[in-house]
């Protein structure tokens, strides 16, 4: 020992022989006779300082470095493979000895390796010292006397923590963790004399739960649950950093496994010492991210028991906030009012006397408001702006820490963007001009960004206005020009351009399309390479104005970038779905059919991006609908049965629903073929069977069975009225809340009686009204007589005058126009209505009664501004015959 000593000096005193004199010394370590296990105890020879490393070699003289061409020294990461490739190989060395033949040298060399493998902190090193680790477990098997001093323990210990800070998910270093910490156990168990200091202990097990809760995946549940019972059973008296530990875990699961939170929330209760705000907070948290119906309301429930006088245990920040985001979590219609009465409620406990710390802060607020932002309520927009303001005007007035950022001004943005109030997208500019005026004053320390006004722009692209695409426009030239000025933090970026071409989709300018294809070269002139989606974006446009040529021209460029070598703006499955969308606008079927083809080779083919589905293939279909191929209906079902077929084969997202099979229906109904009602009735009768099979994608409705009822209406059948009063028998008997007859489809019946060929039309469309408003008045509010139905029946009147049924059409439109004046509440009359009636009138002639020729005089005639216009109407058309018959009398 004393020989090796004098080794390392000379090593330090002569640079020039460093690298010999260091061979050397490793061969003299290997050779050299083995030292008992107590020697480590008295002496501290072969502590990990006295060992040879790079650290206790001293740099060279700058004058002794020999000569380099290059002066650049190797980066450290390089340095740092090197030296990770030397440690390995030690390693592999060490690991050839026998199991049960180690000496104190293998110890110390162990030691010294896992000191070298820890100190790169790199996953790299890690992994090395869980090699190193469970090597020296295994030796535990076999041997007992030599590890007692080893501090394996300790090991474990560092190896975990490194694994938490430099693990990776793909290494799965929770499942390494418990498998170090199981192996570590048994090899303790086997043995007698081990003392319990060496046993793994509380802060293992903490350690152990930490790493599971920073790395979870599928099983971690499982096996959290197994290291919870092997806990158990050890007899270990845990601490409170154990059971804090423990609670995140399983609170970390909550989103995966809905059964973690209960057994998060029965460890709260079974707790053997005080549990603190943490411990509470975890459990909240649990059930925050649980996403489990009635989530919220139990948060609410812990919180509350948290702020009765008899807890233990009051609440802090951090369980409120969690509360309040539980609420914001819940999807609940209400959620985002119980999380703002939260709010509310911690404002006024704040003002009582020892509840200072109940104050909410800033994430209290941002969190409301993004309750706010989320949630459905006509009004949110304007609930989150006033948190907004009130969170504003309490900062100005040293109320608290209540400084709101960036995330929080674009929740209530995004609150405004989501809106369907109207003047959504006006009050969203608004709000941002007034922010943009308060930092302006120095009064608000948020600084405006490209996101903020990319919010404005998805407002007004969501709005139905006349001018949103002109306002978009506008805004998108207003980020140009100020980025120009100096302001690059608002310079447009890929999503605000993308945003503005969405905005032309509601466009109703024909020049729409080519004002999407400018927005996309002028990003290109700024040095914004459009991807994919923005391509997307402009081809909808020219999708839903029916330009397939400018669509076709910007889908080949695509294509040509893509093969150039330009993988973000490849053609995806909405691509080609927006394409064929075009082309059913367009007229041209045959294209879009060859775009169909082309998709389902290029899927076949692997890939993936391009997988066929069913908003492409029912966009397919609908382009038949719109053709004028008399075999448009066989060919659109074929595409049905074609979607079967590739379902069936595999592909997923090519399962026929509901909406494809009444875009086939609605094929057949327009092609007006004789034999369209039996195809159409055999589609509904398939649907039927593949519902009953377990098939819910295709579930028939109510929509289906007035597409069936409406081909039998407009086919001019002679047994189409029969047919349509047994369709709707079956309504009746199979009346579900997917299936029932509504105004529709008794609106059909009385198309079918208008065009039939029949006798006695009045009374029988007649009482077709008098059962639809008896089951009106029951509750059945989906069959309120609409504007169309009297329309229909006043259309029947008129026609059968011309057929020579004056007497009963006087004694229908009687009737009708009783039914008619009670029920005008139900519905607004339109001058469609007065008209209809006036030519009633003129048909009916002498035969209509002159009381009731006064009572529809009277009615046309009231204080309205459309009932006066009828009024002019009516006596212009029927003024000299009225008036002539009332001098009469």
């Amino acid at each position: 020992n004393a020989s090796v000593l004098r080794a390392c000096r000379r090593c330090r005193a002569s640079q020039r022989r460093l690298v010999d004199r260091r061979i050397q010394i490793t061969s003299l370590i290997s050779s050299s006779v083995a030292l008992e296990p107590n020697f480590l105890e008295n002496r501290r020879v072969y502590s990990t300082s006295t060992l040879p490393s790079d650290t206790c070699i001293p740099k060279p003289h700058p004058r002794r470095q020999p000569y380099s061409n290059n002066s650049k020294s190797p980066s450290p990461s390089i340095k740092k493979s090197k030296s990770l490739n030397l440690i390995n190989d030690k390693i592999q060395q060490w690991l050839q000895v026998p199991a049960g033949k180690w000496t104190a040298r293998e110890v110390a060399s162990g030691q010294y390796l896992m000191e070298e493998c820890l100190k790169h902190g790199s996953n790299k090193g890690v992994h090395m010292a869980t090699r190193v680790l469970k090597r020296w477990i295994q030796e535990r098997h076999e041997r007992e006397r030599i590890l007692w001093n080893s501090q394996l323990l300790e090991h474990l210990h560092r190896v975990l923590h490194a694994w938490k800070l430099h693990g990776r998910q793909e290494d799965r270093p929770g499942r390494i963790g418990v498998l170090l910490l199981y192996d570590l156990e048994e090899a303790c168990l086997q043995h007698k004399n081990v003392p319990p200091s060496q046993f793994p202990g509380n802060k293992a097990y903490s350690m152990t739960f930490q790493l599971l809760a920073a790395f979870v995946e599928g099983d971690t549940f499982v096996i959290a649950r197994q290291l919870l019972n092997r806990w158990l059973q050890t007899g270990i008296e845990p601490d409170l950093l154990l059971w804090q530990s423990c609670l995140n875990a399983f609170a970390k699961c909550s989103p995966y496994k809905s059964e973690a939170v209960d057994i998060a929330e029965e460890i709260l209760q079974e707790m053997n010492v005080p549990p603190d705000q943490v411990c509470f907070g975890t459990v909240l948290n649990a059930w925050s991210k649980s996403g489990r119906p009635g989530a919220a309301q139990r948060a609410q429930d812990i919180l509350e028991g948290m702020l009765s006088d008899d807890s233990p245990v009051e609440p802090n920040n951090v369980c409120i906030n969690t509360c309040i985001d539980a609420w914001a979590k819940s999807g609940e219609s209400d959620g985002a009012q119980r999380a703002e009465n939260l709010l509310r409620r911690m404002e006024e406990q704040c003002r009582q006397p020892g509840k200072g710390h109940l104050q909410p802060d800033s994430i209290a607020y941002s969190t409301a408001v993004h309750a706010w932002a989320k949630s459905s309520h006509p009004k949110a927009a304007q609930h989150a702006e006033n948190l907004f303001t009130r969170m504003q005007h309490m900062s100005q007035e040293g109320k608290g820490r209540l400084e709101a950022d960036k995330f929080t001004l674009g929740s209530v943005l995004d609150a405004w963007a989501r809106s369907t109030e109207p003047g959504a997208a006006k009050r969203a500019e608004s709000f941002l001009n007034r922010m943009e005026e308060s930092h302006r004053q120095g009064k608000l320390k948020i600084e405006i960004t490209a996101q903020s006004y990319t919010s404005v722009l998805h407002a007004w692209a969501n709005s139905h206005d006349k001018d949103a695409a002109d306002n978009a426009e506008r805004i998108l030239k207003l980020m140009e020009d100020a980025s120009k000025s100096g302001r690059k933090e608002i310079a447009p970026t890929l999503v605000t351009y993308t945003t503005a071409i969405q905005a032309l989709s509601s466009c109703s300018d024909k020049n729409a399309p080519s004002r999407a294809l400018a927005i996309l070269r002028r990003m290109e002139q700024v040095g914004i390479a459009p991807e994919t989606f923005t391509f997307n974006a402009a081809i909808s446009v020219c999708a839903k104005h029916g330009e397939v040529s400018l669509a076709s021209d910007l889908f080949e460029e695509m294509c040509h970038r893509s093969d150039r070598g330009e993988p973000n703006v490849a053609p995806t499955t909405h691509t080609y779905a927006s394409m064929i969308n075009a082309c059913a606008r367009g007229r041209e079927p045959e294209l879009a059919m060859k775009l169909l083809g082309e998709m389902e080779t290029i899927f076949e083919e692997g890939n993936e991006y391009v997988r066929p589905n069913v908003i492409a293939y029912t966009s397919a279909i609908t382009a038949w609908k719109r053709s004028d191929d008399s075999d448009a209906g066989n060919k659109a079902q074929a595409i049905l049965w074609r979607m079967m077929d590739k379902y069936h084969g595999g592909n997923e997202d090519a399962r026929p629903n509901a909406v494809s099979v009444s875009a086939v229906m609605q094929v057949w109904m327009d092609g007006g073929e004789a034999e369209a009602p039996e195809k159409v009735e055999s589609l509904l009768v398939w649907m039927k069977e593949q519902y009953a099979s377990g098939d819910d994608s295709v579930r028939p409705m109510t929509a289906h069975y007035n597409l069936l009822l409406e081909t039998w209406a407009k086919s001019w059948r002679y047994d189409s009225v029969r047919r349509i009063e047994s369709i709707l028998k079956t309504m009746a008997q199979d009346f579900s809340e997917h299936v029932h007859p509504n105004n529709y489809s008794y609106n059909m019946l009385l198309l079918a009686i208008l065009n039939s060929s029949e006798r006695n039309k009045p009374s029988r469309s007649l009482k077709v009204l008098q059962s639809m408003i008896e089951s009106y008045q029951e509750g059945n509010s989906g069959v309120k007589p609409s504007r169309y139905t009297f329309h229909l029946l006043l259309q029947i009147i008129i026609d059968s005058v011309t057929r020579g049924e004056r007497e009963e059409a006087a004694l229908a439109l009687r009737d009708a126009f009783r039914e008619f004046a009670e029920t005008d509440k139900l519905f607004c009359p339109t001058p469609s209505t007065y008209a209809l009636l006036m030519n009633a009138c003129k048909a009916l002639g002498d035969s209509i009664d002159p009381n009731l020729l006064e009572l529809i005089r009277r009615y046309c005639t009231a204080s309205n501004k459309v009932r006066w216009k009828a009024e002019l109407d009516f006596q212009r058309e029927h003024g000299k015959y009225f008036w002539n018959r009332k001098n009469k009398r």
